[in-house]
């Protein structure tokens, strides 16, 4: 992964995504471009210099599959797994059901990282060098550093469908997927597929959300 040194200097300002809710007009000036080199990895980002902050979150969401599958975190695993459930007992399992969507301020990409509130622990969605999700206690950062790439993905809708997209930030062209066991997994792809695609509601809502 790149570091702010491989990245040119330019000044933009950033676009930042907000809830239904809010008006976001920022002012701020980035130093650093968040894109590499051409020569360099086409799918490698750099973070700013001036390490992202936190913006407008977190927000409550339920993700489900392809199959209309409901996903939740399973605490004594550490994973989180798609599983039929009618629309009313989605709040009969929360916290376990509702996934936070924490969105990162960048100037092209909707940038965000998930974890799960619980009544004592938070556990964030990270990949592990080897390619594999696990979920790890903590809080979010306020404000991102090289070491948090791993908890980091870029969110974006299926141009088509009213389904979203969750790619690594850290890992070449791995997706969020559901699994064959309908376990959450990250899976390497080079085209779209639907064990990719995920339907996004916010918690509570009866509407399905685009880009957040």
């Amino acid at each position: 992964m790149a570091t702010v040194t491989d990245c040119p200097e330019v000044a933009c300002t950033p676009e930042v995504a907000c809830t239904p809710e809010e008006t976001c007009t920022p002012e701020v000036d980035c130093k650093y471009a968040n894109t590499m080199e051409k020569e360099l990895r086409k799918d490698a980002y750099c973070l700013n210099s001036k390490p992202e902050w936190k913006i407008n979150g977190p927000t409550c969401i339920i993700l489900k599959n392809s199959q209309v599958k409901t996903l939740i975190f399973l605490e004594d695993e550490r994973m989180a797994k798609f599983e039929e459930m009618m629309d009313n007992e989605i709040p009969e399992n929360k916290p376990w059901t509702q996934f936070m969507l924490q969105h990162y301020r960048h100037p092209k990409l909707k940038l965000v990282a998930i974890y799960v509130k619980g009544e004592t622990n938070n556990y964030i969605l990270s990949c592990e060098s080897n390619e594999k999700l696990q979920f790890k206690d903590g809080n979010l950062p306020n404000k991102l550093e090289d070491k948090d790439q791993d908890i980091l993905f870029i969110m974006h809708n299926v141009p088509g469908y009213q389904k979203t997209q969750f790619k690594s930030y850290l890992h070449e062209e791995h997706y969020l997927a559901c699994g064959d066991d309908d376990e959450l997994v990250l899976k390497e792809l080079d085209c779209e597929e639907p064990s990719t695609m995920f339907t996004v509601k916010i918690c509570g809502a009866e509407r399905i959300c685009q880009g957040l």
